[in-house]
């Protein structure tokens, strides 16, 4: 288990992303990546009918105006995209450089990474009678266990360092739960909700406070605290209007 000052390989890499590319990370927020992911989701549906009906899978791909997002959305999303992928090849770099040093964690101890580990591009271990090939670095960044002396330990970096590396603040640790702190919390989500945007669903209100505490929120917790604190138009059923 990775403790609560360490971040895992993907949470690195996107703070380090975010903190490159600040204006895109403003344009992304919740309810922008849920457009997104629908207009990728119609998209995708769309594919599907072509390869039905025959269709060459190079003829563009084009949405009907409601269903598309606007230009600005995908630019950030592009932006963001890439940015993430030179984070992910500076990070590589650091730690075969010694810039940076991950640390491991086996059954809750730590176990140092030296430098030469990530210069060794491909590594061998036994698992279950089988052997497996793995790339440490990309399994890491997918954050996968990664092999270590015949066996699979999570890798992390310290925040501190993380932060240090990419010359951001140190992140915030995350809230500490309590129902208490939730209700605070949805209270202040509640009244600072923007007017013109469409009202946040179960799953947002779940995906925003796993982010705030840094833990996955009971449902039945969540769903008490909605019931009592969300708005009525925030309950009601089917899909949300965008603005």
């Amino acid at each position: 288990m990775i403790p609560p000052t360490h971040f895992a390989f993907p949470a690195a890499i996107y703070f380090a992303a975010s903190h490159r590319a600040p204006e895109a990370v403003k344009v992304l927020t919740p309810e922008a990546c849920q457009r997104l992911a629908e207009a990728n989701y119609q998209a995708n549906i769309l594919r599907l009918e072509r390869a039905l009906l025959g269709i060459p899978p190079t003829t563009p791909i084009i949405l009907p105006p409601d269903k598309a997002p606007p230009g600005y959305l995908l630019a950030a999303k592009q932006a963001f995209d890439d940015e993430v992928e030179a984070v992910t090849r500076d990070l590589r770099q650091a730690l075969e450089a010694g810039a940076l040093r991950a640390m491991g964690f086996r059954d809750g101890m730590p176990v140092p990474i030296p430098p030469v580990y990530w210069r060794m591009p491909v590594r061998w271990c036994e698992t279950a009678g089988v052997t497996v090939m793995a790339d440490p670095f990309e399994r890491a960044a997918k954050g996968d266990l990664v092999p270590m002396d015949g066996a699979f330990i999570d890798l992390a970096l310290d925040r501190g360092d993380v932060a240090r590396w990419c010359g951001a603040l140190p992140p915030q640790p995350a809230a500490t739960f309590s129902p208490e702190t939730l209700r605070a919390w949805y209270r202040l989500r509640v009244a600072s909700w923007s007017g013109d945007m469409p009202p946040p669903t179960e799953r947002d209100d779940a995906e925003a406070a796993a982010a705030m505490f840094g833990r996955a929120i009971p449902r039945d917790t969540l769903r008490a605290v909605r019931r009592a604190l969300a708005p009525k138009h925030w309950r009601r059923s089917g899909p949300r209007r965008r603005p």
